[in-house]
């Protein structure tokens, strides 16, 4: 199944990826974060990384992408494109995911992705779903919907 039917796809992270992959994972990433996450505690940060790296870890094990090593990065695609994904808990709060990326993206210092995949998960039951694929558009200086 390719990237361009994904928008039909949905998961239960507590059932249908590696819970110890996905785990080490996380908590990974929630200790390089915390090395600069102003006030938070650790557990509040391995609860975020959790939450946020299951779609990672579900397009790692279940379509092909593989895990970016370098620093603050998410997933490569099976052609070797570096993609950003986020997580938000309710379709209305994709607005503020697309700005928030937006201007990570301005700021080249971050050297952001330029293909973006958002999902819509609950942080409770851990169950997601996809919602699109937005792409850098350079011209307009802002990620553009292409699925």
């Amino acid at each position: 199944m390719g990237v361009e039917q994904m928008h039909t796809m949905k998961f239960d992270a507590l059932l249908d990826i590696d819970r110890r992959a996905w785990f080490y994972k996380a908590t990974e990433e929630a200790h390089l974060i915390y090395q600069s996450a102003r006030g938070r505690e650790i557990s509040e940060v391995i609860e975020k990384c959790i939450y946020g790296s299951a779609p990672e870890q579900w397009l790692i094990e279940k379509r092909g992408y593989s895990n970016d090593p370098r620093a603050y990065k998410d997933v490569v695609d099976p052609n070797g494109y570096g993609v950003e994904v986020k997580t938000t808990s309710k379709e209305s709060y994709v607005s503020h995911v697309l700005y928030r990326a937006n201007k990570a993206a301005s700021e080249k210092w971050r050297q952001m992705e330029k293909r973006l995949y958002i999902f819509i998960g609950c942080p409770i039951t851990y169950k997601y779903e996809f919602h699109s694929i937005y792409e850098w558009d350079a011209d307009i200086k802002q990620f553009k919907k292409s699925i």
